[in-house]
C-alpha cells in the first residue's frame, strides 16, 4: 500500500470502534455504572470520526479560489439538493466553515479509483447571509439568503434527512448569533469612542476646559457609520418591510431594536 492508504487506516478503524461501542450499549442497562462511560466514549469516537471525514473531504476540494485555511474551522459537510429559483436544482456537497459556506460538485478522482473530489462552484461569506429555518411544510429543507434579499440570491437546501437539516440549522444559528453579539460589542465600542453611551454622564463636573455643547441630535446619530457586516444593528424599518418568516436575521434585528 502507498502512504495515503496507510494514513487512511486509522480513520477506518474509528468506524469499527463506533460499531463496537454501539453493540456494547445494547448489552448494558442505563442503570449500570459503565453506561455513562460508554456513552461518553461513543460520542468522542463519533466526533473524531466525523471530524476526520470532514478533513479528508476538505482536502478533496479542487479549483477553489478562496484560502480555506483562513475561513475558521470546518464544522460540517454534507450532500444537499440545492434549489435556486423555482426550477433550477442541482446536487452539491456543501461545506460549513466558521466564516464561509462552500458549494462543490462531486466528481470521480481520476488519480484514485473509487474516490471522489469536489470541484469548487461557489461560496458565501457567513457575514452576508440570513437563515430561514422552515420552508413550507418540509422537514428537510431550509433557506440561506443574501441580506439584499433578491430572489436569485436565495438558495433552498434539502437535506437527506431531518436530522442533518436540524444539525445544520443549529450550527448556522450559533454562528449568526455569535456574529450579532460581536458586532453589537463593536458598535458599543464605536459609540463609546464617539462619546455616545447608554447611561447618563452624571459624574461630569463643571470645568473651564469642558465642552459647553455636548448635545447630539437624532439626525446626527442616524448618520453614524454602520458596519457593513453587522446583523445586530439592522434598521428596524428595513426589517419590518422585508422580514422573512422564521428568519434568524429578522429575530436578531428585532431583539436589538
Amino acid at each position: 500500500m502507498d502512504l495515503a492508504s496507510y494514513l487512511l487506516k486509522p480513520v477506518q478503524r474509528m468506524g469499527k470502534y463506533s460499531l463496537l461501542l454501539k453493540q456494547l450499549l445494547k448489552e448494558v442497562s442505563e442503570k449500570d455504572p459503565e453506561y455513562p462511560g460508554l456513552i461518553a466514549a461513543k460520542d468522542m469516537v463519533n466526533f473524531q470520526l466525523r471530524h476526520g471525514n470532514d478533513l479528508l473531504a476538505m482536502d478533496a476540494i479542487r479549483e477553489c479560489d478562496v484560502n480555506l485555511k483562513e475561513q475558521g474551522c470546518l464544522l460540517r459537510q454534507d450532500e444537499f439538493l440545492v434549489f435556486q429559483g423555482k426550477s433550477r436544482k442541482c446536487l452539491r456537497q456543501v461545506f460549513l466553515f466558521e466564516e464561509l459556506i462552500v458549494f462543490g460538485k462531486a466528481r470521480s478522482d481520476p488519480t484514485k479509483k473509487g474516490h471522489d473530489v469536489y470541484q469548487y462552484k461557489s461560496s458565501i461569506k457567513m457575514a452576508d447571509i440570513g437563515l430561514t429555518e422552515q420552508v413550507g411544510e418540509s422537514n428537510t429543507k431550509f433557506e440561506i439568503w443574501f441580506r439584499k434579499r433578491k430572489l436569485h440570491d436565495t438558495q433552498t437546501l434539502q437535506a437527506p434527512n431531518p436530522e442533518i437539516r436540524q444539525s445544520w440549522i443549529q450550527e448556522i444559528s450559533k454562528l449568526l448569533w455569535k456574529q450579532a453579539l460581536r458586532n453589537r460589542e463593536m458598535r458599543l465600542a464605536e459609540m463609546s469612542s464617539m462619546g455616545i453611551g447608554n447611561k447618563p454622564c452624571l459624574d461630569i463636573k463643571p470645568s473651564e476646559d469642558q465642552i459647553s455643547d455636548r448635545s447630539i441630535s437624532i439626525s446626527q446619530l442616524n448618520k453614524a457609520p454602520r458596519f457593513r457586516n453587522s446583523i445586530a444593528v439592522t434598521s428596524a424599518v428595513y426589517l419590518r418591510n422585508n422580514k422573512r418568516p422564521h428568519s434568524i436575521i429578522s429575530e436578531i434585528g428585532r431583539a436589538h431594536v
